[in-house]
């Protein structure tokens, strides 16, 4: 499946139990907030693809368009993403308590859906 903008944004404000009818006011900074959480992340994308034998990605991909595709794991966008954009969210709200919850998920997500990279190394006596 691919992730679009949208759905990225549907699936944040999921998690941040809000309704969708009244998730506009959100919309203004969402796609500023994402492209901070997506460059935050590279690293943690391109471990997934070092993983799966892709090319890494050089730069954080600067989206604009609400159907613009997320070029990023579905785990990364799944469980990742919407917690760190929803943190800034609810920090903009001056939410402090839910945007420290969030950034705490975000923090523990990141580890937890980012692959350990192992390389070979050399014993030296």
């Amino acid at each position: 499946m691919k992730f679009t903008v949208q759905i990225l944004f549907d699936l944040t404000i999921g998690i941040m139990g809000d309704q969708k009818s009244n998730s506009e006011g959100y919309k203004e900074n969402f796609i500023p907030m994402m492209n901070t959480v997506l460059s935050e992340c590279l690293g943690n994308e391109n471990a997934l693809r070092v993983r799966d034998g892709m090319e890494e990605l050089t730069e954080a991909p600067n989206l604009k368009e609400w159907a613009a595709v997320v070029p990023y794991h579905a785990e990364l966008i799944r469980n990742v993403l919407p917690y760190g954009i929803g943190m800034f969210l609810h920090l903009a709200d001056d939410e402090n308590v839910k945007a420290t919850f969030f950034s705490s998920k975000y923090d523990d997500n990141r580890n937890k859906f980012t692959p350990v990279l192992y390389v070979e190394t050399e014993a030296v006596f």
